[in-house]
């Protein structure tokens, strides 16, 4: 049929809106006017205007029909509110308060049963947004989330720290906000004011401990007239540890304009280290450097660093190459960069610190305004630098980490952006570089390298960095300032954008250029070209036997209960305790090691040598008997018990305190003996007539007749791998590859040693790989906002996605050892 046409619905203003039922044949549009019209569409189809109904909302931007229940939803502003108002009743559903926001054009309602669902589509990943609350026509106000600040937010920082994403800003009206991204629907809360400074924050840096999730964080703020505040975060608390205001010297026609930090790794994986090295870049053109140690709470001025001509700096970054070697850049108003290689004497006294400026480029012809590092370490290792300037051109090169005077390869994308660009971000992963702008944009390029085999066979720039542009997407946020970036589960990428508000974005899940069967081939790659095999197993390992993984278990509940010595000692619990041990010994008799063991047993008669490291207790990897006895079960076998007299004693004779254990204590002393294993369901032990105890180390648990067989099997362990890794890292044709299956978080004693032993030999030179095997996506890469990562650990991850039996199949079908 011919279109039916009307004119002038809503006199000059355009058409918003548009919103038809169709099983009334009803259609109904907002405009600009403020007003909303309803038509009706006759059978012949014609279009005839029935009414023109005003509303209390300046412009309505959108209108939603109940069909068949004569609802009418419209919404949009009026000033800086958000109406959400229902049309047939005259009432007002919900109004949503910006505040310090700036009107986004992302709000979103539904209408449903229950009333209206408010949605506030900040995850730009392809979805429709993300459900706030259910409103009801008694509530009045719809949050989208809290301020952030009343001015324009000058720089964002994020962290992924203890499970939780933090996000710290520094504003134009001379606060600092430490603030929180719900990691499951990606709103945005500040939580914690800190304090306040006259000169203002300029910029700020959030930098974690990668080695312990659990420690202390570092915040830094830098400001006018050279100030700088230095805080930890641990648990949620924060706590200033330095503020230069106080040392009396400020600079009053000068000003902190960027600032970075990083974790200085401890030397060994026995030793831990709390210090962290800071870089502040100001308006003199100098960098001052510091030490901070969160665990002491002092911050030492190491040094004040110049080379860059006396311009203005711009941005830093620094990456760690060592424990106490690392190299920062640093941008400045001429549009130049300044790559330094810094060590810093061990034991954080300052004393004998060396910086080398070892290359100065000009890669843009204004300011310099952002520069980001990643670093593949190991044999052969090299620096990506990507910058962005005012010249609205991204620039990237590559360097050898042992010759960073002269770049590999470089590309600039001359026009990256439609305006000067202001943040500039590579995801964890390198592979990923996020810009954006005063135009409103972050747009997405991927970035592809010369092979890690190395950048020797390269003869032009072209061969050795690929960019490609993905994608761009829209912000609401106006002058725009800065970006963050930081990883979230299964490799998401959240970026938070900050100016006149602030906005939180996904990118994706797993890297565009990557499917599943790719990653398998690059494992497969792996493994045939590896020397050494390392095979780290967590619960997820038995799934496809059948067997429980520890979420399954209920690591919080019952299991936690069962794995406490308390639940032996206290006799109104013993029943459940001897119960519970019984059957899980049953049924990992029981269980059938599933085809995957076979597997690794095949991979493993090609490689020089080949261990085992497990959390798990059902006894498997022994069971299938193809690796000698190169197995640590770091937590005990389930398959036998054993005489629990010595339970409560530590290795020194002392006895655990409280009424419960001086009671058992009482009992066991005239019947402590040191018996060998005993059969599961053996509560009797024969030889002194005293309680048995499953052979598992549980909770706080202390007994040496437990402890010595894992104690015993822990310094095999670690003398394979000390000898292994002296023979990967002294000749480059051998290779360790570490298969880690099924480890999770909820008991991440084997996540910390697969990453223990990569990062030991990528930083001696060594080649190494890490294929993770996860039957869910959420653990297959980096989980929940924070991981235990080390750096070179997320350089060489390849991620398997699926059940341990068939990936473990289909990875001994593509050959092993070299």
């Amino acid at each position: 049929r011919r279109p039916t046409s009307l004119e002038h619905v809503h006199g000059r203003e355009k058409v918003l809106a548009l919103a038809y039922a169709k099983r009334e044949r009803r259609l109904v549009t907002g405009g600009g006017d403020g007003n909303v019209c309803e038509c009706r569409l006759s059978v012949e189809g014609v279009v005839e205007k029935m009414y023109l109904r005003s509303t209390p909302v300046a412009r309505v931007t959108r209108v939603d029909l109940q069909d068949g229940g004569g609802g009418e939803y419209v919404s949009g502003w009026e000033g800086s509110e958000f109406y959400v108002y229902d049309a047939v009743h005259q009432v007002e559903v919900a109004r949503l308060a910006m505040e310090g926001w700036k009107r986004p054009n992302n709000v979103r309602f539904e209408v449903g049963d229950g009333g209206i669902k408010g949605k506030a589509v900040t995850a730009k990943n392809g979805k429709d947004g993300v459900i706030i609350k259910t409103m009801k026509y008694e509530e009045e106000v719809l949050a989208l989330g809290e301020k952030c600040h009343d001015k324009t937010t000058h720089s964002v920082a994020t962290l992924a720290h203890t499970g939780l994403c933090y996000v710290l800003t520094c504003s134009e009206d001379c606060t600092t906000r430490l603030g929180r991204i719900d990691g499951s629907n990606y709103t945005y809360s500040s939580s914690v004011s800190l304090q306040s400074s006259d000169a203002g924050g300029r910029c700020c840096a959030a930098i974690s401990n990668d080695l312990d999730d659990d420690a202390e964080a570092l915040l830094v703020i830098g400001g006018g007239k050279l100030e700088r505040q230095v805080y930890t975060l641990k648990n949620g608390h924060v706590k200033l540890i330095h503020n230069s205001s106080n040392e009396g010297s400020k600079q009053m026609d000068h000003r902190v304009n960027a600032c970075c930090g990083v974790h200085v790794a401890a030397p060994s994986p026995s030793l831990s280290s709390s210090f962290y090295l800071l870089a502040l870049g100001d308006s003199r053109g100098r960098i001052t450097l510091l030490l901070a140690d969160a665990r002491a709470e002092t911050v030492k001025v190491l040094e004040e660093v110049e080379g860059m001509g006396g311009r203005p700096i711009l941005c830093l970054d620094v990456v760690r190459l060592g424990a106490w070697r690392f190299v920062l850049a640093a941008g400045s108003t001429a549009g130049e960069l300044g790559i330094f290689e810094i060590t810093v004497p061990e034991g954080g006294t300052g004393e004998g610190l060396e910086v080398c400026l070892r290359h100065k480029f000009k890669p843009h012809s204004m300011g310099c305004n952002a520069v980001s590092l990643h670093t593949t370490l190991g044999d052969g290792g090299d620096l990506t630098v990507s910058t962005g300037g005012d010249d609205q051109a991204l620039h990237v090169s590559v360097f050898k980490l042992h010759a960073l005077n002269m770049a590999l390869g470089t590309v600039t994308i001359p026009n990256a952006m439609s305006s000067a660009i202001k943040a500039l971000a590579i995801n964890r992963g390198g592979k990923k570089i996020y810009l954006t702008g005063y135009d409103q944009r972050v747009v997405v390029f991927t970035i592809q390298r010369a092979a890690s085999a190395g950048f020797a066979n390269v003869s032009n720039n072209a061969e050795s960095i690929k960019l490609e542009k993905v994608g761009s997407t829209f912000v609401s946020v106006t002058d725009v300032s800065d970006a963050a970036v930081i990883g979230l589960r299964g490799g998401e990428d959240v970026i938070v954008v900050v100016g006149d508000g602030l906005e939180v974005l996904t990118v994706g899940g797993r890297e565009d250029n990557e499917s599943g069967e790719m990653e398998m081939e690059r494992a497969r790659t792996a493994i045939r070209e590896s020397t050494h095999l390392l095979v780290v197993a967590g619960a997820g390992m038995g799934k496809d036997s059948g067997l429980p993984t520890f979420e399954e278990l209920g690591v919080d509940g019952k299991y936690k209960d069962m794995c406490d010595p308390l639940s032996l000692v206290l006799e109104e619990r013993r029943e459940v305790f001897y119960e519970f041990w019984e059957k899980m010994g049953a049924d990992y008799r029981d269980a059938k090691p599933h085809g995957g063991y076979d597997a690794l047993e095949r991979m493993a008669g090609a490689f020089e040598s080949t261990y085992v490291y497990t959390s798990n207790v059902d006894g498997h990897f022994l069971r299938a008997g193809g690796f000698g006895g190169n197995v640590c079960e770091i937590h005990g076998n389930a398959g036998s018990w054993r005489c629990a007299s010595k339970l409560g004693i530590d290795e020194a004779g002392g006895e655990r305190h409280g009424p419960a254990w001086r009671a058992w204590h009482e009992r066991a002393r005239a019947a402590r003996a040191s018996g060998g294993p005993l059969p599961v369901g053996t509560r009797t032990c024969p030889s002194s007539g005293f309680l048995t105890r499953p052979n598992v180390l549980m909770f706080n648990d202390s007994d040496p007749s437990v402890l010595k067989d894992i104690f015993s099997a822990r310094e095999k362990y670690q003398a394979w791998e000390a000898a292994m890794e002296d023979a990967v890292c002294a000749d480059p044709s051998k290779a360790l590859v570490v298969v880690e299956i099924g480890c999770g978080l909820a008991v991440p004693s084997c996540r910390h040693e697969s990453y223990e032993v990569v990062r030991d030999v990528a930083e001696r030179g060594g080649k190494v790989s890490l294929i993770r095997v996860n039957f869910s996506g959420k653990d297959a890469g980096h989980v929940d906002g924070v991981d235990l990562e080390v750096k070179a650990a997320e350089d060489c991850l390849i991620s398997l996605e699926g059940g341990a039996e068939s990936l473990l199949l289909s990875l001994a079908g593509g050959g092993g050892g070299g």
